[in-house]
C-alpha cells in the first residue's frame, strides 16, 4: 500500500495507504482542517487504509476530541477487523464512534 494519502470530499475524509507511527503525524493536521471546514461533522473512512500498530487509535482520539470541542459529529466507518480488535483490547472501542462496528 502507498504511503500516507487521503481524499476529502464534503464531510468525508478517506484515509488511504499506510497508517502507522511513521505516518500519523502527516494525517493529523489534515483531519483537523477537514473538521474545521466541515458543515456538521466528519466521517473517517478507513476502507483503503492499511493500519499497522496503535498510532491510529491516538490519531482518531485526537480528532474526536477536536470534533467535541467544535461541537461537530464524528464517526469512523469501514474499520478493519484487526483494528476493531485492537481498539477493544486497548479499552477504547466504547469511546471511539465506530459507525459500523458489530
Amino acid at each position: 500500500m502507498s504511503d500516507a494519502a487521503y481524499h476529502h470530499e464534503g464531510d468525508i475524509l478517506e484515509l488511504e495507504g499506510l497508517l502507522s507511527v511513521e505516518t500519523v503525524s502527516r494525517y493529523f493536521d489534515i483531519g483537523i482542517k477537514c473538521l474545521e471546514q466541515s458543515s456538521g461533522g466528519l466521517q473517517i473512512d478507513l476502507a483503503k487504509s492499511d493500519i499497522v500498530g496503535s498510532a491510529a487509535i491516538a490519531l482518531l482520539i485526537a480528532w474526536q476530541r477536536r470534533a467535541l470541542y467544535l461541537k461537530k459529529k464524528f464517526s469512523i466507518v469501514n474499520a478493519p477487523g484487526h483494528f476493531l480488535d485492537m481498539a477493544k483490547l486497548s479499552g477504547v472501542s466504547d469511546i471511539l464512534p465506530f459507525a459500523d462496528a458489530g
